[in-house]
């Protein structure tokens, strides 16, 4: 954490140092400074959860069951679903509504001059 605060102060202070911004000319108000603490406040905790979650080693085990039918030819269970959905799991795709796009590969079509 200590070098990533170290990384964070360098690349802040050749930021101002570009635009020219020193504390002397930065005035917020008291509400702009809670707004900006609160915000920088949310990038910590989220920095941090995020951090916390590089470091989790994930394993087969911890990954969720997988239900039947998935993989194999067992169908699934549909009974908890109700009747509008049920109908919708079964329904078959409908076709596209326009047609794709044929692109020529480098070569562009003529047309022919209407008369």
């Amino acid at each position: 954490m200590k070098d990533q605060n170290k990384l964070m102060d360098l690349y802040l202070d050749r930021l101002f140092k570009k635009y020219n911004i020193s504390p002397d000319k930065v005035n917020l108000t008291p509400d702009q400074k809670v707004k900006v603490k609160s915000i920088v406040e949310n990038i910590q905790k989220d920095v941090q959860k995020f951090l916390e979650n590089t470091e989790k080693k994930i394993t087969e085990h911890d990954m969720p069951k997988k239900q039947k039918g998935v993989e194999g030819n067992e169908p699934l269970n549909l009974e908890h679903l109700s009747d509008e959905e049920n109908s919708l799991a079964h329904r078959k795709p409908e076709p596209p509504t326009t047609k794709p796009k044929v692109y020529l590969q480098g070569k562009k079509r003529k047309r022919k001059k209407r008369r």
